[in-house]
Order: C-alpha cells, then structure tokens, then sequence
C-alpha cells in the first residue's frame, strides 16, 4: 500500500502549522 507524497507534505504541513500556533 502506498501513500500519496502529496497527502503525506499536506499532513506535515499541517502539524509544523500547528505546532507553530502552540508555540
């Protein structure tokens, strides 16, 4: 099974957002 990159930098960028936002 194979993970799209694409989804995969999506999910990256939202949590380096997040963690941003916590700190």
């Amino acid at each position: 099974m194979r993970w799209p990159s694409v989804s995969l930098r999506t999910f990256a960028e939202f949590v380096y957002r997040y963690l941003l936002v916590l700190f």
